[in-house]
């Protein structure tokens, strides 16, 4: 209920008596939590580029992406599913006001990716794109890349610790980060989505 976070968020500047500050690249800000979760499971890398991205990029040519083949998704009962998936469905239905898409290039990606991996169908006609730059500078590199490594694991024969790990930050990265990530430019909406960004963070640790 969108409704009852404004109003949360009212009451707390009110509590504060001051205006809620709002960092002016949000996006980076979402950078910094998936990167954050993805130390917290995997080994921290800090090189350039992550030593599975790649590994995904390098192996891209061998890989069978073919509608027919069947890739690993992420539990159906994961909670905060059918939210994400309509979230991502909606966000790339939105349209400028010339009648085109709104959401493009690696935009478009994540959130297609996202609704595959949680078991969904994206609307129009979707296809894995190659992957192209795979520096932890580039937005979306760890979503991307381990919505990927985990859709094709058992064609990169990944060990199983780690597959087991993609899982897990997958999970985070398509019902938290994606919403999050995606939401991040709507200034007006930053106090609200902090405090969503907080519930879920907490629902997601416990």
């Amino acid at each position: 209920n969108t409704g009852k976070w404004k109003g949360a968020a009212i009451r707390i500047m009110k509590i504060l008596k001051r205006l809620l500050f709002l960092l002016a690249c949000r996006h980076h800000i979402s950078e910094l939590i998936a990167k954050a979760c993805s130390y917290a499971i995997f080994e921290a890398d800090l090189g350039p580029d992550c030593l599975l991205f790649v590994q995904i990029k390098n192996d891209w040519k061998d890989i069978d992406t073919s509608s027919s083949v069947d890739i690993v998704t992420l539990d159906k009962n994961l909670p905060g599913r059918d939210q994400a998936i309509e979230f991502c469905k909606a966000w790339l239905l939105k349209q400028n006001k010339h009648g085109e898409n709104a959401i493009r290039g690696d935009y478009r990606e994540f959130a297609e990716c996202t609704i595959v991996l949680l078991g969904g169908t994206p609307p129009g006609q979707f296809t894995w794109k190659k992957p192209g730059a795979c520096h932890k500078a580039r937005f979306m590199a760890f979503g991307i890349y381990s919505l990927k490594a985990l859709a094709f694991s058992q064609q990169l024969d990944l060990l199983e610790e780690t597959v087991d790990g993609l899982k897990q930050f997958c999970a985070f990265i398509t019902t938290i980060y994606v919403p999050l990530f995606l939401a991040s430019s709507i200034g007006s909406s930053a106090a609200v989505n902090d405090l969503l960004l907080y519930y879920k963070l907490f629902a997601y640790s416990i």
